[in-house]
């Protein structure tokens, strides 16, 4: 093996955000060792999961210790999440456990494996409506309180860090329970989707701008930063109604929608406040509008 080779390890990997930046470091060389449940399925990887080493999760702050001892990774990808908008009572232990307890036990082992360098996934509705934090939800609750956690870490034990704030994203082979799927499954059924009154805006990043962003952060951690928070965002926010006029412009396709049919969700920020803490030396590569025709192209 080359001594110049990255490695790094990535929670999440699984995921559609984690498998796409899985794919891209390997395209550029780097070894990828993925932290994983043992019952997670690999469909998104199994183009190049022979690339790949894979270690389990067992619930304990060992079993990511002796992944970490036995990868000796550069850097770790920090993607795993527990996304749930609105929760009900029995979602709340999978929120703390896979938003601050994993995450945790991933730094202790980090820093018990002299591991120093971690991107982690943040979301940028932890401020969304304003720069200052706002309990939007539990769950931007929970990412809140893995970011204090996270910086305890880099104070104490020397790990550096930045924590990444998402906007929403989307593109190819996206199969998530997200809005644009939903308007692209109804466009090919020709059923009526109904939905709000569609004037709350969105801040949409396709995903290759979505993986560019950890790859810079990652560079920029070998350039001494030592803790930062930092946003990824198109600085362009669009109300949904529009989004859709796009895409139905794009594309030259036709939605059936009623908008208005439903009511907008409990505490619904209409209006995005631009973040000001935007990544260094990144940017939106993909238009809007570009991006929804190469998401309509791939169906």
């Amino acid at each position: 093996m080359a001594e110049n080779v990255k490695k790094a390890i990535i929670t999440g990997g699984t995921g559609y955000i984690g498998s796409s930046l899985t794919r891209q470091l390997v395209k550029q060389g780097w070894e990828i060792g993925i932290i994983k449940r043992p019952n997670s399925g690999l469909d998104k990887l199994e183009s190049f999961k022979d690339d790949l080493e894979f270690f389990d999760y067992n619930g304990s702050t060992e079993s990511l210790k002796q992944a970490m001892e036995t990868f000796h990774p550069d850097i770790v990808f920090h993607l795993a999440s527990c996304f749930i908008g609105r929760h009900k009572t029995d979602q709340i232990e999978d929120l703390i456990h896979s938003n601050v307890l994993f995450g945790t036990q991933l730094l202790e082992a980090m820093q018990l494996s002299s591991v120093v360098k971690i991107i982690n996934a943040s979301t940028s509705w932890q401020t969304v409506g304003g720069m200052e934090y706002n309990p939007f939800s539990l769950y931007t609750s929970t990412k809140q309180a893995f970011e204090d956690i996270l910086h305890f870490y880099t104070n104490t034990y020397g790990i550096k860090a930045i924590s990444l704030r998402l906007p929403d994203s989307y593109g190819a082979d996206d199969t998530r329970a997200k809005i644009l799927n939903l308007v692209r499954k109804a466009t090919q059924s020709g059923e009526q989707l109904k939905m709000s009154g569609g004037e709350q805006e969105m801040d949409l990043l396709y995903i290759n701008d979505i993986v560019d962003g950890f790859i810079k952060a990652s560079e920029l951690l070998e350039e001494g930063q030592r803790f930062n928070v930092n946003s990824l965002s198109s600085r362009k926010p669009m109300p949904l109604k529009k989004i859709v006029e796009m895409y139905e412009t794009v594309n030259n396709v036709s939605v059936n929608i009623e908008w208005g049919a439903l009511p907008y969700r409990d505490n619904e920020i209409m209006k995005i406040t631009l973040p000001d803490n935007v990544l260094p030396q990144w940017e939106s590569k993909v238009p809007l509008e570009e991006g929804l025709r190469k998401f309509e192209l791939d169906k």
